[in-house]
């Protein structure tokens, strides 16, 4: 049975027979997708591009932490709002030894 691309493995295993999802499962344990994989792969890099900077003691990143949840299938980790975003980035500007600006405040052009 056809289901649209991208839909959440609920809906799949709601419309799909169980011997289609053994078949299904069976191939992306030997083949996983693209998306997967890139996902995969997306997470070595940052973990290892990150865990050179974090604090003294304090234990390293896990790529599986890094890698999206696409089905909301729990809570939703890392910042929500703008305030939280911006906290997280002023830090990691601080601590890489640069300067933040209050909102829309320059120090002269940009591009500079």
């Amino acid at each position: 049975m056809a289901t649209r691309r991208g839909e959440p493995p609920s809906k799949i295993a709601a419309a799909w027979s169980e011997r289609e999802l053994r078949e299904l499962a069976a191939y992306l344990a030997h083949d996983p997708p693209l998306e997967a994989r890139l996902d995969f792969w997306a997470a070595q890099l940052l973990a290892a591009a990150i865990n050179p900077w974090r604090k003294k003691g304090s234990a390293a990143t896990s790529p599986a932490d890094l890698i999206p949840d696409w089905w909301g299938g729990g809570e939703a980790r890392g910042p929500k709002s703008a305030a939280e975003w911006r906290e997280l980035l002023g830090g990691l500007t601080a601590r890489l030894g640069g300067k933040t600006t209050p909102a829309g405040k320059t120090d002269g052009p940009v591009g500079r």
